[in-house]
């Protein structure tokens, strides 16, 4: 017996010391931690509770909703400002910014205002070959700018003199004049041609014998060998093959009085570089700029109503066909037909974008192009398949392959 009960004892004294050896369960102390307000940079914490040995947080006071505290942000910064230097129309200027809350400070460059001018006022009017002047004032600070206002041209009386400036405009010698009868029976004017003149440089007076030259003569000036024609006539017509075979001419300039340009007009004008339509131009014969092989821009006047000079096009607005095309054209996007013989020999063209709103491609439209090496098309192969192309319309261009975009 007394064995057993001192091997008993030793047992339970070894668990004893089993059950000692283990951590002692943690109990939370829990205590309040009061709000931590956010700043205007920093974040805040709301009050919570939280045992003051392990950290733990919780919503109530008793530990048994575990729960992170709410954080609170921050409230940005509560600026007013202070113009410290005000902007000009040229100088930038300068604001501070001091934050209610912090006091921090900030700075503002202000931008320059720039001018609020006035009304342009001329100060210096044009004479008929002599600029005037027009200038505005900065309400602010009273900068002045001035530019120049273009001459006003001339006006030329029924003798052709000037009636500001008495200067007499002089035709060229040896022109020949051919009566206009009117509606009426009467006299109305007289068209001009060459007659005997031997001047390369035409100068057409707005008059002669007091009353106006209205047209150039049907093949009045064909196969001269102008180099230059200046109208300062209302002409209303330029008459069929007027300067037909011209190839020395080398820019052409229409009035704005002019209302027809008749069949060949300019036909194989082959020097001509520029082309210059006024605003009252309504009717254009099919071959009126055949073959102008050297032109390089083309610009209409805009209040015309009848035509466009858009992209460097001559273009008809009812129908959007192009009629006439240059070195530097680039066809707008409501072109729908590309006329026969539009750029027929233009040594100059480089490159052609053709729109998809193509639906025709004319007679010749770009033959004898030498120089067209690029030819793009901006639709699909399949639908270039379905533009009309006429007869011989890229004979002897330059390119190969058409390329397409679309």
């Amino acid at each position: 017996m007394t064995i057993r009960s001192t091997g008993y004892c030793l047992l339970a004294a070894a668990l004893l010391l089993l059950a000692g050896c283990g951590e002692a369960e943690h109990r939370h102390e829990i205590a309040y931690v009061p709000e931590v307000p956010p700043t205007c940079t920093e974040t805040g914490l709301a009050g919570h509770w939280a045992c003051k040995t392990c950290g733990e947080t919780f919503s109530d006071e008793n530990g048994e909703m575990p729960a992170d505290p709410e954080v609170l942000e921050p409230f940005d910064h509560n600026f007013v400002r202070e113009e410290v230097k005000r902007a000009a129309c040229e100088a930038e200027g300068l604001a501070l910014l001091t934050c209610l809350r912090c006091g921090e400070e900030e700075q503002e460059v202000l931008p320059a205002t720039g001018h609020l001018f006035g009304s342009w006022e001329c100060t210096s009017s044009p004479g008929c070959e002599t600029p005037g002047e027009e200038s505005r004032t900065c309400v602010y600070c009273s900068k002045a700018e001035t530019r120049p206002l273009a001459p006003a041209g001339h006006t030329y009386g029924k003798d052709n003199v000037c009636i500001r400036c008495t200067a007499e405009l002089l035709p060229s010698p040896g022109l020949a004049y051919a009566p206009i009868t009117g509606e009426d029976g009467n006299l109305a004017g007289y068209s001009v041609s060459i007659g005997t003149s031997s001047a390369t440089e035409i100068v057409i007076a707005p008059y002669y014998e007091g009353l106006p030259v209205l047209a150039v003569e049907k093949a009045g000036f064909q196969n001269s060998v102008i180099t230059a024609f200046t109208a300062y006539a209302t002409l209303e017509d330029v008459g069929e093959d007027a300067f037909r075979g011209c190839i020395f001419l080398a820019e052409i300039s229409l009035p704005n009085g002019v209302k027809t340009v008749g069949e060949g007009a300019f036909f194989g004008c082959s020097s001509v570089t520029s082309l210059t339509l006024g605003s009252s131009l309504e009717r254009i014969g099919s071959t009126s700029f055949f073959n102008l092989q050297s032109l390089k821009s083309i610009a209409v006047h805009e209040e015309n109503a009848c035509f466009s000079g858009e992209g460097g096009c001559l273009i008809e607005r009812a129908t959007g066909k192009l009629i006439l095309g240059s070195a530097a054209s680039t066809i707008p996007e409501t072109v729908t037909e590309i006329c026969d013989f539009a750029f027929y020999n233009n040594s100059g063209i480089q490159a052609a974008v053709i729109p998809q709103s193509v639906t025709r491609i004319g007679v010749g439209a770009f033959s004898g192009c030498t120089s067209l090496r690029e030819f793009t098309y901006k639709g699909s192969a399949e639908a270039w398949e379905q533009v009309e192309k006429g007869a011989s319309w890229r004979d002897h261009a330059a390119f190969t392959d058409v390329t397409f975009a679309g």
